[in-house]
């Protein structure tokens, strides 16, 4: 059965475990939380195509009680990720706390067991929209 919801009711029904997404789909329904209608996303997406685009490849850090997924813009992005999958993945002795210490500069996805936590205090580049927003409306959702 197909379903169409808001992305506000999306992340809703993901919280309360209805609906299975996985982190880079709730990073980017979160991002959609910022839109009212379809007429204003249809907009932005004509408009802010025309800024540039730039690579979108979360790169996985697998913690002592965690995983980090990290974005471009975040200190522990690498400056050459690995896009072939050839390299092994990065394990590290330190917690998902331990690693954000590490860094100033967060464009990150935490997950610890079935808790996703969004830290971005970076700006999206080409005039992308923030998840800065959905942050807050995320953390008063039940």
């Amino acid at each position: 059965m197909v379903q169409v919801v808001s992305p506000l009711e999306m992340v809703k029904q993901w919280r309360t475990g209805a609906v299975q997404l996985p982190p880079p789909q709730v990073y980017e329904v979160s991002r959609l939380l910022s839109i009212d209608s379809y007429e204003e996303l249809e907009e932005f997406a004509r408009e802010r195509g025309k800024n540039g685009m730039d690579h979108y490849f979360p790169v996985r850090i697998v913690a002592k009680n965690g995983t980090v997924v990290c974005l471009a813009g975040d200190d522990l992005y690498p400056e050459e990720p690995d896009y072939t999958g050839e390299q092994a993945q990065l394990v590290v002795q330190e917690t998902v706390e331990e690693l954000r210490g590490l860094a100033q500069n967060h464009h990150r996805m935490e997950l610890k067991k079935h808790n996703l936590k969004l830290l971005v205090n970076v700006a999206p580049k080409y005039g992308h929209i923030s998840v800065k927003k959905a942050i807050g409306m995320m953390s008063t959702l039940k």
